[in-house]
């Protein structure tokens, strides 16, 4: 059973595994930091730790960009204790669900709007679908992408 956070973005639904999420806070401006990705937000100061501050719309290429609301909030994510936690900007969070062994939907081979290796399957419950993000992915991707070598030189 796999328990996750299911949150929205761009108005779709997506979750993440749970065992990644350490914490979600409310939205707080970033620091912004000489970068060159459009998904790098800048930096957060949370008690003391300079996290990375990354706009998942942009990172997965979302049509939708990021309009920050009262909703919005950052999911700080990572995937074990000697790996840097990252912050995720997302729209809203909607809840915690519950994944079975076959519930997860492989997705689909042809088209979409997210890169396959971001997608560990699909959810479906009654008339809404989730899609669930490959938690190991996404920050692989934003530790090698370009935007974070520049991160490193800015932040002490």
């Amino acid at each position: 059973m796999l328990k996750a956070m299911s949150f929205e973005l761009g108005g779709c639904s997506f979750a993440l595994d749970s065992k990644c999420v350490r914490e979600v806070i409310s939205h707080i401006d970033a620091t912004p930091v000489t970068q060159q990705s459009a998904a790098v937000l800048g930096v957060l100061d949370i008690r003391a730790e300079t996290i990375a501050a990354i706009d998942l719309h942009a990172l997965l290429r979302l049509e939708n960009t990021a309009e920050v609301t009262p909703q919005s909030c950052f999911v700080l994510v990572q995937l074990d204790n000697e790996a840097p936690v990252v912050a995720l900007l997302v729209d809203r969070i909607k809840n915690s669900i519950k994944i079975g062994p076959n519930d997860l939907l492989p997705p689909p081979s042809v088209g979409g709007i997210l890169r396959a290796d971001y997608v560990e399957g699909f959810l479906v419950q009654g008339r809404e679908a989730t899609i669930v993000l490959s938690g190991s992915a996404l920050l692989q991707r934003i530790g090698e992408g370009a935007f974070a070598s520049g991160l490193n030189e800015t932040c002490p």
